[in-house]
């Protein structure tokens, strides 16, 4: 790929001028308690999060259990700011620049349709009940899915049609409409709107590129994304679905024990990838640096598997049932790599990416008005395979240079009370003995977005705690939920 030279491309991460970085004071909606005094250059503030953090809570007559052991160390904290951010609107000429990096020199085409004979192989899969559809789980509901597929093959072409060159600007939504007929809902919002570019690169669609501008009467964010081949599927997307299966699965038949053998596959596709993460790193960065996107710091970095457009029939997938991945793809076929999630870093800590699984939103929740930025990029032995951009911000001042945190005590009881409200909501009968246990498997301390203070398009970023958390019912893990908490007042972040 050419060295992409963005000197006039103007970056949207924490952009900062001296007219905008005036500190504002507590009628713009921060309490005295929080706003602290600046600290000087390296030094360090203490706080009472503990090193070793362990609690056991036992809640509802002794039915629910929620505990924490984890290690924490000694953590080294300065200045904890918040900043005001507000979405960037993604120009022309980024578009261009992007666009021109990521297709290295290929032609660019219009997206095609699914053909009809994608939903006919669906139909096959129902009748034949392969995969997922063999697996007797009500929710799986194959006559639903037979009949949606036959709505899409009466709107689905026979063939695909001439191809047609794409130009390199924002219009309307490509939409399918054969496959939203497959989803029987809409999937395609917004599709008038000239704020969409979708493309794919080359004359065999070895990749595709879509972006998304920002729109305030949308109520959208500004993105961009390439992807080679069909498919990035993360070791946490398996390891989810793999518990979901198990807590579904409490008696043994044909079909448990061929999605037992399914699952060990991919497990051992992950567990013996040999290519060195650091080096996948290394090459992640690269693209940063050719980019001269600078400011962001590597946070997540996960294992992943990646699909070839040949080993991955992504219609498929993306009409039917998507669980019936596991049966469709081949893990012997894909790649094993690493995907990197790179974030703005604040006072040392990274902005994080994340939502809290509430079975209710209350008044007293933040729900933050667009995504956190995020750029992750994937990379495997043969390469880089994809690179995401989301949540495109720009900075707008600086509401306050130190906060003070809510003491960890009070996180953790915050962080108990959510969990338990959880369990409360599915009304668990006096009569019944089931146990449940809720295991803190994951916490820590960042940045994230609640709505700026009487300025709600914009966002402030404020220190938060983001835990996982293992839920189980007598004994086996059903699935991770996640919380994400205001780290200076306690109250829970929804998500975007």
């Amino acid at each position: 790929m050419p060295l992409l030279l963005l000197s006039v491309f103007l970056m949207t991460g924490c952009r900062k001028t001296p007219e905008e970085s005036a500190v504002v004071s507590k009628a713009e909606g921060l309490s005295e308690d929080v706003i602290a005094g600046a600290l000087e250059s390296g030094e360090i503030r203490d706080t009472d999060i503990p090193e070793h953090w362990q609690m056991e809570e036992l809640k509802g007559e002794d039915r629910v259990t929620i505990s924490a052991d984890l290690e924490f160390g000694k953590m080294k904290i300065g200045n904890l700011p918040v900043i005001e951010v507000r979405n960037h609107v993604f120009g022309q000429e980024e578009l261009e620049r992007l666009v021109d990096y990521f297709s290295d020199g290929k032609e660019l085409y219009v997206p095609q349709p699914y053909t009809e004979q994608v939903f006919r192989n669906v139909i096959s899969r129902v009748d034949e009940k392969q995969g997922l559809y063999g697996s007797g789980y009500s929710w799986v509901n194959p006559l639903k899915t037979r009949q949606q597929m036959e709505a899409a093959v009466e709107i689905a072409p026979e063939t695909n049609g001439t191809p047609e060159k794409a130009e390199v600007k924002f219009s309307e939504r490509f939409a399918d409409q054969a496959q939203e007929a497959a989803k029987d809902y809409e999937i395609y919002e917004h599709r008038e709107e000239r704020i969409w570019f979708e493309a794919d690169v080359g004359e065999e669609r070895e990749a595709h590129i879509q972006a998304e501008r920002y729109e305030p009467k949308v109520r959208n964010s500004s993105s961009f994304e390439w992807m080679q081949g069909a498919r990035v599927m993360e070791y946490s997307a398996v390891e989810s679905a793999r518990m979901f299966f198990d807590y579904n699965d409490q008696q043994e038949n044909a079909f448990t024990q061929a999605l037992e053998e399914r699952m060990a596959l991919y497990e051992a596709c992950y567990e013996q990838g040999a290519f060195d993460r650091d080096a996948g790193e290394e090459q992640a960065r690269q693209v940063l640096a050719d980019l001269e996107i600078d400011g962001m710091s590597a946070g997540a970095k996960e294992r992943i598997l990646w699909f070839s457009d040949a080993d991955y029939p992504k219609g498929e997938v993306m009409a039917g049932n998507a669980l019936d991945v596991f049966w469709i793809a081949d893990p012997a076929k894909a790649e094993f790599g690493y995907s990197y999630t790179f974030s703005r870093e604040i006072g040392g800590l990274n902005v994080t990416a994340g939502s809290s699984s509430v079975s209710e939103t209350t008044d007293d929740m933040y729900s933050p008005p667009f995504p956190v930025e995020t750029i992750t990029i994937t990379v495997t032995e043969s390469g880089v395979k994809g690179f995401v951009w989301e949540g495109m911000m720009e900075e707008a001042n600086t509401v306050t240079e130190n906060t003070e945190l809510l003491s960890f005590e009070k996180i953790q009881k915050k962080l108990a009370d959510q969990v338990f409200y959880r369990y409360s909501s599915y009304e668990q009968p006096d009569s019944d003995t089931t146990l449940s246990r809720y295991t803190v498997t994951d916490a820590v301390l960042g940045y994230a977005y609640i709505p700026a203070y009487e300025n709600p398009e914009n966002a402030w970023l404020v220190p938060v705690w983001y835990f996982t958390v293992s839920e189980g019912r007598d004994g086996v893990d059903w699935q991770n939920i996640y919380y994400l908490v205001n780290a200076l007042d306690g109250r829970v972040i929804t998500g975007e």
